[in-house]
């Protein structure tokens, strides 16, 4: 389940008194690559080792996001360090990410679903109230925890990179790269972006989790005619009623996040 190409030599790192030894490679994206690790007291990590091109700027900004939006649905962050011009962020390992999870079995994955509803709108919640917004929500960065016995128990966001407070969001400056808001697409149509963007994302991946499969690449068009909420729609279901109610075209028709998880918990599932 992690990516077995290209496996960096287990090293070492050291900042203070406490050492950092890493391992498998279990992302990667533009700016940093992420690690399996532990520490010296033997915690289970993610070190997030940023990348020549990323700016100190950025580090800093995620350091910050993880710093004030501490909350149990959210990643925990153990520390921050430089080392040798090359920045880090060590994480609490919380499991693999939804996307590259295979969840063939219906019935694991209509659990996997309510789990995932049910945590990641909590923190989203917490962190719409605290004037944040993710901006970056997708089966990437949504990790899913299990027990010793391998049964799901948890499932929290990651990678605050490009969280940013609402009122700093940018018109037209988020445009995600996988089916992105309408807003993000037209602002004239749309208005701005704002918190709801998060909740039009989290309703694709639980989406997703109710297909059965990736959901594939939507044209502009379709996303800004409401082709994301006929596909809830499509199941016919009271979970893709409620999942059709954060995809809604405009923000101003959408759901928060508290409403939407209380009409998936109405559905059941």
């Amino acid at each position: 389940m992690v990516d077995e190409e290209n496996f960096p030599p287990h090293r070492r790192l050291r900042y203070g008194d406490v050492s950092y030894t890493l391992g498998h490679q279990i992302a990667r994206g533009g700016y940093s690559t992420v690690y399996q690790a532990h520490d010296t007291w033997n915690n289970s990590l993610a070190i997030k080792e940023f990348l020549p091109k990323a700016s100190e700027g950025m580090w800093q900004n995620e350091v910050s996001n993880y710093m004030q939006l501490r909350h149990p649905k959210i990643v925990y962050m153990y520390g921050a360090f430089k080392l040798e011009g090359v920045f880090y962020i060590a994480l609490e390992y919380a499991g693999l990410a939804i996307g590259r999870i295979n969840l063939s079995d219906e019935r694991e994955r209509r659990l996997i679903l309510m789990l995932a509803a049910k945590c990641i709108l909590e923190a989203l919640h917490f962190m719409h109230g605290k004037g944040f917004v993710h901006t970056d929500i997708n089966p990437g960065n949504a990790l899913l925890e299990l027990t010793p016995d391998n049964r799901p128990m948890s499932v929290k966001l990651c990678d605050l990179g490009l969280t940013v407070r609402k009122e700093h969001l940018r018109p037209g400056k988020h445009k995600a790269k996988w089916n992105p808001s309408p807003e993000s697409i037209d602002q004239v149509e749309f208005g701005n972006e704002s918190e709801a963007m998060d909740v039009y994302s989290t309703a694709q991946v639980l989406l997703e989790l109710l297909n059965g499969e990736e959901l594939g690449r939507y044209t502009d068009e379709e996303i800004c005619t409401g082709g994301l909420r006929d596909k809830a729609l499509s199941f016919d279901n009271p979970t893709g009623d409620a999942l059709a109610k954060a995809l809604e075209p405009h923000p101003k028709d959408r759901v928060t996040a508290m409403n939407l998880w209380r009409h998936i918990r109405k559905a059941g599932f």
